[in-house]
């Protein structure tokens, strides 16, 4: 029962889908992010690793998109793993629609209970989320 954690985050972005999509396809790049301190990346292998100023690190691997509309990711850190779900939807308005779905299961009973109680992931997207709008309308 504690094991997993399901969390659902989502914001319209002042920005065309083409250019929230692009933004996001060169993920080295990480001047606009307040998160994070640096990204390495893989391009044979489709991983992505993002390190955090507090020292974790966090490794992604692309396992599917469809250009303009989503991609998929199984994420890999010390204490859970999981996968995450970003969709884009282009709105009436030239605007995009940024729904970030992430499932995570914790590596032990413990680490579920703790998370409960420190881990929040919504946090962590709606920062994600805040930093994308604030690098397009820049």
């Amino acid at each position: 029962m504690w094991l997993y954690e399901k969390s659902v985050a989502e914001r319209i972005v002042s920005a065309p889908v083409e250019k929230v999509w692009n933004l996001l396809a060169y993920r080295s790049n990480v001047s606009w992010r307040t998160d994070i301190v640096r990204m390495q990346t893989e391009p044979s292998s489709n991983k992505i690793t993002e390190f955090y100023s507090n020292g974790q690190q966090l490794d992604f691997y692309r396992i599917d998109e469809k250009t303009n509309q989503y991609r998929i990711y199984k994420i890999k850190h010390r204490f859970f793993s999981g996968y995450i779900f970003e969709e884009y939807k282009a709105t009436n308005e030239n605007k995009t629609r940024v729904v970030i779905t992430e499932k995570i299961r914790m590596n032990n009973d413990f680490l579920g209970v703790v998370s409960r109680l420190t881990l929040t992931l919504k946090q962590g997207q709606e920062v994600y989320l805040r930093d994308i709008e604030l690098c397009l309308t820049r």
